[in-house]
């Protein structure tokens, strides 16, 4: 990408473009935006889904191709397209095991945070024991004292 302030600017960069110029050198000399006129241009690899509507208006489908001039809220654009990499798709069975465990920990922390909340409802509607509390979750709790020097704490444990 070669950004510029005006339309005139970028139509005489596409000029030199058209007639054979290096848009690495153009983009480095020419280039209002600081990251493109260090790299030379080179954004980065750009995904259909992410790249940006005034990119996408240039439309590029073909390697080395250059856009027109493209107006945008930074300035003017002239975009050439370097390369096209194909879609990487893997098969099911290469990915299956980690979907599977994703799948599975995802569950665990749902049912977690369900039952977590089951107990916290119940204890708090039965402030006397922790009856309540015990059946939702399904275990028994009990009881340790736990001295201190100057005081005596009680401590449930679910």
């Amino acid at each position: 990408m070669i950004q510029l302030k005006t339309e005139t600017e970028a139509n005489a960069v596409l000029c030199e473009l058209k007639k054979g110029g290096d848009f690495a050198t153009l983009s480095k000399d020419k280039s209002t935006d600081i990251i493109s006129r260090r790299t030379g241009g080179w954004l980065c690899w750009l995904e259909q889904e992410t790249t940006a509507d005034k990119l996408k208006q240039a439309h590029l489908t073909e390697k080395g191709q250059l856009s027109s001039v493209v107006k945008s809220s930074t300035g003017h654009l002239i975009v050439r397209l370097n390369d096209i990499e194909p879609e990487k798709i893997k098969p099911l069975s290469d990915v299956h095991e980690t979907i599977a465990k994703q799948i599975r920990r995802e569950k665990a922390i749902d049912a977690y945070y369900a039952l977590q909340q089951k107990v916290s409802a119940a204890a708090t509607s039965d402030n006397e024991s922790l009856a309540s509390a015990e059946e939702v979750a399904g275990v028994e709790s009990s009881t340790n004292w736990l001295v201190h020097p100057r005081q005596h704490y009680r401590r449930a444990e679910l």
